[in-house]
């Protein structure tokens, strides 16, 4: 990855995958920090202070991650998959490169990922088409 000692953000559709995705990056050589509504109040205060004071740190996280976040040296926001709607994605997207420097969005996305967001939708009483 060519952002390797840079921050990021990394969003993910579950929980599970965030655990998975942070596991898989710190593996890899990567400080990842998962991030989400599972995890107790102390530790995501924790992870997401480290992620705004330390350089290099990656978070990993569902959309409860991000309002109120201003960190201007973000390099890269990638998407594991489909963001709910557009505008969720180009303000998650928004976060990276505020301080003016290069930086990427990137989603990838799966079919499954769809079915996924259809089915989330209609049990959450939202129209999605």
């Amino acid at each position: 990855m060519e952002h390797k000692q840079e921050a990021g953000i990394v969003y993910c559709l579950s929980r599970k995958s965030v655990d998975q995705t942070a596991f898989y990056l710190s593996e890899q050589g990567y400080r990842a920090l998962p991030y989400h509504a599972g995890l107790d109040s102390q530790t995501r205060s924790r992870h997401q202070a480290r992620f705004l004071s330390e350089d290099g740190v990656i978070i990993v996280a569902t959309i409860a991650f991000g309002m109120g976040i201003d960190k201007a040296d973000v390099r890269m926001v990638i998407h594991l998959g489909l963001p709910r709607t557009l505008e969720n994605w180009v303000q998650e997207t928004g976060r990276a490169g505020r301080d003016g420097r290069p930086a990427v969005g990137v989603a990838l996305l799966a079919e499954s990922d769809y079915r996924w967001l259809h089915s989330r939708s209609h049990a959450d009483g939202v129209d999605s088409e």
